[in-house]
């Protein structure tokens, strides 16, 4: 994931440090936290991955209807994120983030497709 961060420049720097620091775009996060979440088996690093997705969609220049995650990930793998996901992440991801569950949700459905 790393490789579209630093080879193919899909950073951002920031200057307000007295070195440039490189951060991979919020679009690469968000397909790295994606791409882990059917891995977790610790079901607080799932609900933290849900709920860093969710704030990067939500809190970002980024529109969850206009990120294209397929320059990043495979369909297979968007889909097995969307089969894990169950009711009780979404719930326990809206109390970590103050956020209705049924509204992460909806912006989960809109970057899986």
């Amino acid at each position: 994931m790393l490789r579209f961060a630093f080879e193919k420049k899909e950073h951002i720097i920031l200057k307000e440090f007295e070195k440039k620091l490189l951060l991979p775009k919020p679009e690469v996060i968000l397909a790295m936290k994606i791409n882990s979440l059917p891995n977790r088996d610790k079901e607080h690093k799932r609900i933290k991955d849900i709920c860093d997705a969710f704030a990067l969609a939500w809190y970002t220049d980024l529109n969850p209807g206009n990120v294209d995650l397929l320059q990043y990930l495979k369909k297979s793998s968007l889909k097995k994120c969307s089969q894990i996901l169950t009711k009780e992440d979404y719930l326990k991801a809206g109390t970590q983030l103050g956020h209705d569950a049924q509204e992460i949700k909806r912006v989960f459905d809109i970057l899986l497709v």
